[in-house]
C-alpha cells in the first residue's frame, strides 16, 4: 500500500460521515467549503503553501481525515 492508498482509503472511509452532514446541516457545509475555498485561494501566499500549512495543523491535531484531505 502506498501513502496515496492510504490517504485515499481515509477519505472513502470519511463519506458516509461528510454526506450524514450535508443532508442534516447543507447550509453549514456550503458555508464551511466556501470558507476553505476563499482561505485556501490565491492570496499573500500561495495556495500550495496554504495547504501544507492546514495539513501541519491536522498533524498536530491528530485528523487523519485532514492529513488527508490536504495532502492530496
Amino acid at each position: 500500500m502506498t501513502d496515496h492508498d492510504h490517504y485515499a482509503d481515509v477519505l472513502n472511509e470519511l463519506k458516509p460521515q461528510h454526506r450524514a452532514l450535508r443532508q442534516m446541516i447543507p447550509e453549514v457545509y456550503d458555508g464551511f467549503g466556501a470558507l476553505s475555498r476563499a482561505a485556501l485561494g490565491a492570496g499573500a501566499l500561495e495556495p500550495k503553501i496554504k495547504e501544507l500549512i492546514a495539513m501541519v495543523i491536522g498533524v498536530v491535531q491528530g485528523c487523519d481525515g485532514c492529513i488527508a484531505s490536504h495532502a492530496r
